[in-house]
């Protein structure tokens, strides 16, 4: 983004950070004043993750306010031949006036040749928000795209903002895939920023990245939009509590609390959410992918889909099969040693309220939230509320959540590395911590859905990973050794 000395934005690798597993990107003028320089943080996925048509690609962002700032999540080829560039979104402000706007935009080479800067055109777009709370920089949203060969689309929380069927366009773009991504902050691009004070505590937050590739659907011979996101949020219609439950077609429930407070849960394989809530307004709501497929709710509740009102009664299927309780326990936790001959111990404590799912045997009991007994050429399965606060098995046993596989992912320095180690691991499925395997949990570790991030030297770091496998393990100031159920699965330098 320049060199120092040329009075644009130079990326800094200081400015990059991980904190909460949420990517933090952050600037700084210190430099200003003798050189004219600008520093900030920027990430990119060249020669790692590549996107060409068809696909979706989306991330959840909270930006920078303030004029010259300008807060940007964009692709350009992987080779480098500029044009075509797709601008998911920027966030910038020559102004203080254009606050409550973002732009989604392309930049195309109208010869549809790549890298053909001499034609360069812009197909230029924007989406303006209705509050002053809901401005890019005061909250977060999901930006994407939709990238197909006869249309690219502009999306903002699940809500299209712009569309692009012009063929000369779509010309350029097909021809100069594929494409990565960046997430990047630029200064005094647009607008000149404040060097009167400082800029500490400004950050650019995002949570997720996430890209899918589309499936033929049978039922049409075309394709199928994986992309479907919805926000979700309910409300007691007249001050009385009510209890729901329901469940998401996609799963991925994310709770949006936005500062607010609630009697919710999600449980652990993220497909289903619930709660109780009395209050008619300041409440937090679900991210969602997919639509709501059960719901099951028992008082005066009210429930919005995208800020849209929708009849509780009407919104599912009847002949669907869904939670006709919103009282019983949603969660199921199985620990199976029938494909084994030794015995194995087991200790499950949740986070609200757990019970058996069959009778029990002698040796198994339950005391207030925590479950412990033994399975040998059998299994033992409790029904339970809330999340699981800590699983533990001692001997060879298979555990399934919600009846999908849970396996354990142990992360240790290796033997070539030295002092403290730290990592990031991204994967498929749904993760929690783990004390097994004498494995410890020190402040700095974290987990947010798919993504654990941590520090080891001597200890070892483990995980309950459910339903998925891992795609990426990343390291800093060494290397570790990644085993899923005892098998090294990858080795990071």
């Amino acid at each position: 983004m320049g060199a120092p000395g040329s009075k644009i934005t130079w990326a800094r690798e200081r400015h990059v950070n991980v904190r909460d597993s949420m990517l933090v990107l952050t600037a700084s003028h210190e430099d200003w004043e003798s050189n004219g320089v600008l520093y900030a943080g920027n990430v990119h996925s060249k020669d790692k993750v590549t996107v060409e048509p068809p696909v979706y690609f989306e991330a959840r962002c909270n930006f920078i306010q303030g004029v010259g700032w300008q807060n940007a999540f964009w692709s350009k080829p992987n080779d480098e031949a500029w044009p075509p560039e797709i601008d998911v979104v920027e966030y910038l402000q020559p102004s203080a006036s254009r606050a409550d706007e973002s732009s989604h935009n392309l930049h195309y080479a109208a010869s549809g040749i790549p890298g053909d800067s001499s034609t360069h055109r812009s197909v230029n777009g924007s989406h303006e928000y209705s509050s002053e709370s809901e401005w890019p920089g005061n909250t977060f949203h999901v930006y994407g795209v939709e990238w197909r060969e006869d249309a690219i689309r502009h999306y903002v929380d699940g809500q299209l903002v712009e569309e692009t069927t012009d063929p000369d366009v779509l010309e350029s773009f097909n021809r100069g895939g594929p494409e990565y991504l960046m997430l990047s902050l630029n200064l005094d691009n647009v607008g000149t920023t404040d060097k009167s004070v400082s800029w500490e505590g400004r950050e650019y937050l995002t949570d997720w990245v996430r890209v899918w590739d589309y499936t033929p659907d049978s039922s049409d011979g075309g394709d199928t939009d994986t992309s479907e996101s919805h926000y979700v949020w309910v409300r007691s219609a007249n001050g009385e509590e009510a209890t729901f439950a329901f469940r998401a077609g996609d799963g991925n429930i994310r709770l949006d609390d936005s500062g607010q407070e609630a009697d919710y849960w999600i449980a652990d394989d993220g497909m289903t959410a619930g709660g109780s809530v009395a209050r008619t307004s300041s409440l937090p709501g679900f991210r969602i992918d997919g639509p709501i497929t059960d719901l099951a709710y028992d008082g005066p509740l009210e429930i919005y889909v995208d800020d849209q009102q929708v009849d509780p009664d009407t919104l599912v299927d009847p002949n669907t099969e869904g939670p006709t309780d919103p009282n019983a326990l949603p969660n199921t936790v199985t620990i199976d040693g029938s494909p084994y001959s030794e015995t194995a111990s087991y200790s499950v404590t949740v986070s609200d309220s757990i019970e058996p799912a069959k009778e029990m045997n002698q040796a198994d009991s339950i005391d207030g939230a925590t479950a412990t007994g033994t399975v040998g050429g059998g299994s033992d399965k409790y029904a339970f509320s809330g999340s699981i606060a800590s699983l533990s098995v001692d001997g060879k046993a298979d555990v399934r959540l919600n009846g999908l596989a849970v396996d354990e992912l142990v992360v240790r320095r290796s033997s070539e590395s030295s002092g403290t180690v730290s990592y990031i691991v991204e994967t498929t499925g749904r993760l929690m911590q783990s004390r097994q395997d004498g494995a410890t949990i020190d402040s700095s570790d974290a987990v947010d859905s798919s993504k654990a991030k941590g520090r080891v030297d001597a200890d070892a770091d483990a995980f309950w990973l459910v339903d998925g496998d891992v795609v990426d393990v990343s390291t800093f100031g060494g290397s570790v050794v990644t085993e899923l159920n005892g098998t090294v699965i990858d080795r990071t330098d």
